[in-house]
């Protein structure tokens, strides 16, 4: 079963699929729209909290797709990946969300499956997490993240040994690096 949260509350949009502990061993897809503002605004502060606590009764995920298309960098979301998201996931693309500080190393050893990702615009600004990254992935989307300069030499080892696809649209340092080496090159690796 998949399911599509379009909802600006996760209360409401949980209301709507009933009691998810009757259904959480279907459930194999989530997609979630919103934006954090819009959440502000309707003085909703539980969203964050409750899908932290809805992903770990997702055994069966196969596809994580979280969409906070906010423009505003102070209303980027916390969510705690390592909070028991499935080991079966698949596919995994997120957008607006705050991962600066999450182990993301410990994520993609416990997450084998993974041969999707996306992390746009989550505040990352370290890539050596992409070493625990599975076998599997072999294009990645990086783009928005405050991605630091001193990484550019392994951003270009890493499309060369490793990613087909290596999207850094938007990771100015980076690009400013590869700009005053004398690169030319797209954002699209």
């Amino acid at each position: 079963m998949d399911y599509e949260i379009n909802s600006y509350t996760l209360s409401s949009a949980l209301g709507e699929i009933g009691n998810l502990n009757e259904i959480e061993e279907d459930i194999e897809e989530v997609r979630i729209s919103t934006r954090k503002e819009f959440l502000q605004k309707r003085k909703d502060t539980t969203f964050e909290r409750e899908l932290n606590e809805v992903l770990k009764y997702l055994k069966k995920l196969k596809m994580l797709i979280i969409n906070n298309s906010s423009k505003d960098e102070k209303d980027k979301f916390d969510i705690d990946i390592n909070s028991g998201i499935s080991e079966q996931l698949e596919t995994l693309r997120l957008k607006g969300i705050n991962l600066g500080t999450a182990d993301l190393d410990r994520f993609f050893r416990e997450h084998p499956y993974i041969n999707n990702l996306a992390l746009n615009d989550c505040n990352i600004s370290n890539i050596d997490f992409l070493k625990s990254v599975p076998d599997g992935v072999t294009g990645i989307s990086l783009g928005k993240n405050p991605i630091s300069a001193e990484f550019a030499d392994d951003i270009l080892r890493l499309r060369q040994e490793w990613f087909k696809i290596l999207d850094i649209r938007g990771c100015e340092e980076v690009l400013a690096e590869f700009e005053k080496r004398g690169f030319e090159f797209s954002e699209l690796l």
